[in-house]
Parts: structure tokens; C-alpha cells; sequence
């Protein structure tokens, strides 16, 4: 696998407003603008599980902690949820 240096902050919102602007307005014709995008707001959901489940190895079982975990769970479970409903509906849509 290729080792990819972390983008600054600059060339990432560069690079996720291009995307952004590709999808409005169709020119993301091999899907890498909405992979990009997709990976970017998986990515963010990822690293406030992380977060939480350090915050709540740290702060000692806490429930505050959990309920902290436990909502950063379920945002990224209905992220996907939504995010494979949008892709069976536009299969749906292509096919008719």
C-alpha cells in the first residue's frame, strides 16, 4: 500500500470544497469527488468515537462517558444507514 502524507487543513478544504463543487454540478464522473466527501464526514463520525472511547477509558467508566460513546455510535451507524439508503435509491433511480 502507498503511504500518504496527511493533507494540511488549507489543501483538504481546498480539496472538499472542489469536490463539493464537482457533485453540484456533475463532473464527478468516476465517483471520486462524492468518495472523497463521503470518506471525509466518515472520517470526522470515526474520530469522535475514538475521542469518546478515550474519554470514557479515561474518566473511569463514567456515564457520562458512555452516553458520550454511545451517541457518537449512533450518529456513525445512521450516517451509514442514510448513506446506503441514498445509494439504493439512486440504483433504483438508474434503473428506470
Amino acid at each position: 500500500m502507498i503511504s500518504i502524507a496527511k493533507p494540511d487543513e488549507a489543501t483538504l478544504k481546498t480539496a472538499l470544497n472542489n469536490a463539493e463543487l464537482m457533485t453540484e454540478t456533475g463532473h464527478d464522473h468516476q465517483h471520486v469527488a462524492q468518495a472523497l466527501l463521503y470518506m471525509d464526514e466518515r472520517n470526522h463520525l470515526m474520530s469522535n468515537i475514538v475521542s469518546a472511547i478515550e474519554n470514557y477509558l479515561l474518566l473511569e467508566n463514567s456515564e457520562q462517558a458512555k452516553n458520550d460513546l454511545l451517541v457518537a455510535l449512533k450518529r456513525f451507524k445512521t450516517f451509514e444507514n442514510e448513506s446506503t439508503a441514498q445509494v439504493e435509491a439512486e440504483l433504483t433511480l438508474d434503473q428506470t
